[in-house]
């Protein structure tokens, strides 16, 4: 979500439950605009809220030229001072299954990994920083979604912001083919290719979530009359995609404990 119109965009970001306050709106616009001109980014967003027992953490990100390969996260606990989030890595990443406490909002303290066959033996500790960073990092490769054509790759290969994109008509956004994972594509170059007749080099680089496994993990629900359409992942309660049919507008949002539902293959 664009952190200069956080305050504005709330109103349709409203539709999914996941709002901040008009005070933490109006810190963040202001600290974002101020991290943005600190790093020479061409753009900031905010990205989302993980919830702790004692503060909760504030992400946003930003990049200088690329949007998809240049990107830096950040994390704060009080919307205004912001620390850049370290790199996650593969142990990282597989220490999250152990970590069953919920986040404290200190990124010093240090968390419990426990034994997968017994919940009381801790096996290990993980710096709560190190978690958040890779919490964040796997929400965003799962979940972070744009509509097709608002990326464009230019004759550089380097990924900017659709300056023409005008949004999905109605019939589009019905479809989970229209939107795609806002990460480095992992599948090959032309599985788009093969599935689309409009394909397009310039827009259809992404992977669409139409790819996923299971498909039914993404729900799709028009508001507003039908004017809103807003894309929800079953397997992170919380994340929430909003696009305002027929216009360039569209917010991501994660606002949650930042605990994987892995029940979901059970549910469906």
């Amino acid at each position: 979500m664009d952190a200069r119109k956080l305050l504005v965009r709330m109103e349709i970001m409203k539709h999914t439950g996941n709002c901040l306050t008009t005070e933490e709106c109006v810190i963040l616009e202001n600290s974002l605009v101020i991290l943005q001109n600190e790093n020479h980014f061409h753009n900031v967003y905010f990205w989302g809220k993980i919830y702790g027992t004692e503060r909760n953490y504030y992400i946003s990100f930003g990049y200088q030229k690329d949007a998809l390969a240049d990107i830096t996260f950040y994390y704060s606990t009080d919307c205004v001072n912001w620390s850049i989030l370290p790199l996650s890595t593969e142990i990282d990443s597989f220490s999250l299954n152990f970590c069953a406490n919920p986040f404290t909002g200190d990124p010093a303290v240090l968390t419990d990994t426990q034994n997968i066959l017994s919940s009381k033996e801790t096996v290990g500790t993980m710096k709560e920083e190190d978690r958040l960073a890779a919490t964040v990092s796997l929400i965003t490769e799962e979940t972070m979604i744009v509509p097709r054509g608002a990326l464009f790759k230019n004759i550089k290969g380097v990924v900017i912001e659709n300056e023409n994109f005008r949004g999905l008509n109605k019939e589009q956004s019905k479809h989970l083919e229209s939107y795609a994972h806002y990460r480095v594509p992992q599948n090959k170059w032309n599985t788009n290719l093969l599935k689309r007749a409009d394909y397009s080099y310039e827009m259809d680089f992404l992977d669409t979530i139409d790819m996923d496994i299971p498909k039914d993990c993404w729900s799709l629900q028009f508001e507003n009359r039908g004017k809103v359409i807003v894309i929800r992942n079953m397997f992170w309660m919380g994340m929430s995609f909003t696009h305002v049919i027929g216009t360039p507008e569209f917010y991501y949002n994660y606002s949650g404990n930042g605990k994987k539902n892995v029940d979901v293959p059970f549910m469906l």
